[in-house]
C-alpha cells in the first residue's frame, strides 16, 4: 500500500488559522528593550576554565584559545560593522558607536552575537564551547577607552592571582601590587597578549599595485583590520 505521505496532516493543518494564533502569541511575546549607540557587546565565556582544563589546553591562558577569541571577534565586528574590539582571557568585548544592526532589539542583537562567536570558537577549537552576551550602554564612544581599562586591570588581577597562589597555596589574595612583586620573575617570557590581551582596529592601509591600462605602480589605500596586543591601542 502507497504512503499517503504528509498530505493527511497537511489537510489537518489547512483547518488551523495561523491569523488567529498568531494574534494570540504575539501578545505573549517579551519584546525587550531597544539599543542605541554607543555601546559595548561584552561576551563570555561560559564554562571555559573547566571544559579547556580538561581537554588539556593550556593554564590560566592558552595561544590556541586567544586566537580563536580574535577570530570569534573579527567575525563580530564584521557582522555589527564594529568600529573596534578587546580581547582578554576568556572576554570578547566589541564597540558598536554609530549603529545597532536588527533595529537595536535587545534579544536579536545578544542571541546573534553570542550564537556567531560560540560558533567560530567551538569549531576553531574543535569542541562545543558557549559564549552569554550582554550590552554596556556608554554616555560616550569617548568612554570606550575607559571601558578597555577596566578590562585590562580585571583580566591582568585574575592572571597574578593565579600564579600567586600557584606558588602559595590557599594564601589570602593580597593586593595587586604585592601580587605583583611575587610572581614578577614568573613573567619573563610571558607574552603581552596573556596578561593583557589584544586590540582589533581597523586602519588605513597602503597596496602597491600596478594599474592594468597603463602598466605603471600605483598606491590604493583600503580599511585592514589590524591585531595589537595590549590594550594600548584601543585608547586611542
Amino acid at each position: 500500500m502507497l504512503s499517503a505521505g504528509p498530505i493527511e496532516d497537511l489537510m489537518r493543518l489547512a483547518r488551523v488559522s495561523p491569523v488567529a494564533l498568531s494574534r494570540v502569541f504575539k501578545q505573549m511575546e517579551v519584546p525587550g528593550p531597544r539599543l542605541f549607540p554607543p555601546l559595548v557587546l561584552r561576551l563570555d565565556g561560559v564554562g571555559f576554565g573547566r571544559a579547556l582544563s580538561e581537554a588539556g589546553f593550556s593554564q590560566p591562558r592558552d595561544k590556541r584559545v586567544h586566537n580563536a577569541l580574535v577570530a570569534a571577534a573579527e567575525a563580530l565586528m564584521r557582522r555589527f560593522s564594529s568600529a573596534s574590539a578587546y580581547v582578554v582571557s576568556d572576554e570578547v568585548s566589541i564597540l558598536l558607536d554609530s549603529g545597532v544592526p536588527y533595529g537595536g532589539r535587545l534579544f536579536k542583537v545578544v542571541s546573534v552575537a553570542a550564537s556567531l562567536a560560540s560558533a567560530v570558537i567551538t569549531e576553531k577549537l574543535g569542541r562545543e564551547l558557549l559564549m552569554d552576551c550582554r550590552p554596556v550602554l556608554l554616555p560616550s564612544v569617548g568612554v570606550w577607552g575607559a571601558y578597555v581599562l577596566w578590562r585590562s586591570r580585571v583580566a591582568a588581577n585574575n592572571f597574578l592571582s593565579k600564579l600567586y597562589h600557584g606558588s602559595r597555596g590557599r594564601a589570602m589574595t593580597p593586593s595587586f601590587s604585592v601580587m605583583l612583586e611575587h610572581v614578577k620573575e614568573k613573567l619573563f617570557g610571558v607574552e603581552v597578549w596573556e596578561v593583557l590581551g589584544s586590540c582589533l582596529s581597523y586602519e588605513i592601509a597602503e597596496e602597491a599595485r600596478i594599474n592594468p591600462v597603463t602598466g605603471e605602480p600605483v598606491k590604493k589605500r583600503r580599511r585592514a583590520l589590524r591585531r595589537y596586543d595590549g590594550p594600548w591601542r584601543c585608547l586611542r
